[in-house]
């Protein structure tokens, strides 16, 4: 296995037919961690019988069988039962990379468009990919990292296309620095299902003159954002609590005077701000 920088490997008898699985995981938590010389047969460790498929067999069907198995390796034989001739053997890896629904490549497909019913697309194959993440008990951190970095990259191509079509119209907000803000499950990295949106937008503060065009082209910008947000699945904050909401698309001065405001008085409205945006 070391030296074919493979993580599992097929036992067969003299037939080739396979008579059980050794895997990665197997040497760790068989023979390592139970303390097993491997100087013993590993009839003694490998897993047996072996589920099979035939190499004919559609993904989707190698799929299910692995996510009902529980399996990370599945065999394929010729004619897809242990009684004929190991002919290949696929991993969970190879079926997503297959499928087009790992993270690498939901991501890169994600950054390589600005198509909205392309990104809907997309961040509806990573829900199947967070059931399976789910289904095979992959560890939590992992998965919600994996489902922000998603989350994150579809709202920088929402900033992306809706600052694009306003450019045109508002060429001196272009250098305008800014924040888009999330809050609530995914401001802390803890989103998995497209749940509603807690967002604002925050801008630096900009001289007299323009003050009066930053704040159409900021609250057009989070408009934007929020519907295309909306478009890929995502559902409405009941409160408003949106970048589409004026309340929450300001300048930094004035974001300076809402917490110091929510410290200093803390009404129960204060309260209930202060718990979503600090």
């Amino acid at each position: 296995m070391a030296q074919a920088q493979v993580s599992s490997i097929v036992i067969c008898d003299e037939n080739k037919f396979p008579v059980g699985i050794l895997t990665d995981k197997d040497l760790r938590t068989r023979v390592l961690a139970a303390g097993i010389s491997p100087e013993n047969p590993v009839s003694q460790v490998m897993t047996s019988p072996v589920i099979t498929r035939n190499k004919q067999d559609g993904f989707s069907n190698l799929y299910l069988t692995m996510i009902r198995h529980r399996l990370h390796h599945l065999v394929l034989t010729e004619d897809g039962s242990d009684q004929s001739a190991v002919c290949g053997i696929i991993s969970d890896h190879d079926v997503f990379l297959s499928m087009g629904n790992s993270p690498a490549v939901l991501i890169h497909a994600l950054m390589n468009t600005l198509e909205v019913v392309e990104m809907r697309k997309i961040r509806d194959r990573a829900e199947q990919m967070l059931g399976y993440y789910l289904e095979n008990e992959v560890s939590m951190e992992f998965v919600a990292s994996v489902m922000t970095e998603i989350n994150d990259v579809i709202i920088r191509q929402a900033l992306e296309i809706v600052k694009d079509q306003l450019k045109a119209v508002y060429p001196e907000m272009m250098g305008i620095r800014f924040c888009f803000l999330s809050m609530g499950s995914e401001g802390r990295a803890e989103q998995l299902l497209r749940t509603d949106l807690d967002n604002a937008i925050l801008y630096e503060d900009v001289a007299q003159n323009l003050k009066s065009r930053a704040v159409e082209y900021f609250q057009k910008l989070g408009e934007g954002v929020v519907e295309v947000l909306l478009a890929c699945g995502f559902d409405p904050c009941p409160g408003k609590i949106m970048a589409s909401n004026p309340e929450w698309v300001q300048p930094l001065t004035v974001w300076k005077s809402y917490f110091t405001e929510w410290i200093l008085h803390p009404s129960p409205e204060a309260l209930m701000k202060v718990s979503i945006f600090f």
